[in-house]
């Protein structure tokens, strides 16, 4: 693992990540790479995974990161990046389902199959194998934390991106379904938006035309996904396992009104019927 060319000064050093295993998936720039900075800058050991080996060298540069280049659809790939990290890093105590794509933009009965699967393989498929690999070894220890990255996207229509919020609604629908599964054996499942984030993705959604049509909404600092991880990573938020959290939630008074909230059935994905 690499030295930390640029976390260190705004992040606090937490001793419930100082030396524990992070991996975040698509590390190597936007969401993924402010997820990165935060983990490393709170003390984590971070591994960084994604296809392209170029970004992910200038992400591990500045992290510190180990960089694994794999494709997270690719099951042998994954497996085979995974335990060289831990090798390497130790135990990964703390994963991070970040990789996505944007492949499939415009009309349904337009676009290109093979890209709006895409969309929903990468978020999906990457988000089962990663978790596969890692959660028996949270569970053998008793102690861990998985953060998916939707987005709101998969809460509403989303016309125009529909392969891509297909896959973020059945992330939700992961997320909370995980969870029930390790509640009380110390592993504590999260789904999370960092909310409109500019990026390379989302500049690509502007340049096509159709940006305007599925409504953008304002911009959020990435470095706030990067603290609501470092949040939830550290077990501060492990009452709301199972819960979806926005980057602009007060995460701090969710946790303290954790029980009002699975009383009542708040941050999940519900079908509403009359009364």
């Amino acid at each position: 693992m690499r030295s930390c060319a640029s976390c260190g000064g705004g992040w606090p050093r937490l001793p419930e990540l100082y030396g524990r295993g992070a991996l975040v998936t698509g590390g190597g720039r936007g969401v993924g790479l402010a997820v990165a900075r935060g983990l490393a800058g709170a003390g984590a050991r971070v591994a960084i995974l994604a296809r392209s080996s170029e970004e992910l060298e200038q992400a591990a540069d500045e992290t510190g990161a180990l960089p694994l280049v794999a494709d997270v659809r690719d099951r042998a790939a994954v497996e085979t990046a995974l335990g060289h990290a831990q090798v390497e890093l130790g135990p990964l105590d703390v994963l991070v389902n970040n990789a996505g794509t944007l492949a499939a933009i415009g009309p349904l009965a337009e676009v290109d199959p093979a890209d709006w699967w895409l969309d929903v393989e990468t978020t999906l498929r990457g988000a089962l194998l990663c978790t596969q690999a890692l959660l028996p070894g949270m569970l053998e220890r008793g102690r861990g934390a998985i953060v998916n990255v939707s987005s709101y996207a998969g809460t509403r229509p989303n016309p125009y991106q529909s392969g891509y919020a297909a896959g973020k609604a059945a992330l939700l629908s992961l997320t909370e379904s995980l969870a029930a599964e390790t509640a009380g054996r110390g592993v504590a499942v999260f789904a999370v938006s960092p909310g409109y984030v500019r990026t390379a993705m989302t500049d690509r959604l502007r340049e096509s035309g159709w940006a305007s049509k599925a409504g953008a909404g304002g911009e959020v600092d990435p470095a706030r996904a990067g603290e609501l991880v470092v949040f939830l990573a550290s077990g501060a938020g492990d009452a709301l396992s199972g819960r979806f959290l926005h980057a602009l939630d007060d995460w701090e008074a969710l946790a303290r009104g954790a029980d009002k909230i699975a009383r009542d059935d708040l941050y999940v994905m519900r079908l509403r019927k009359p009364e």
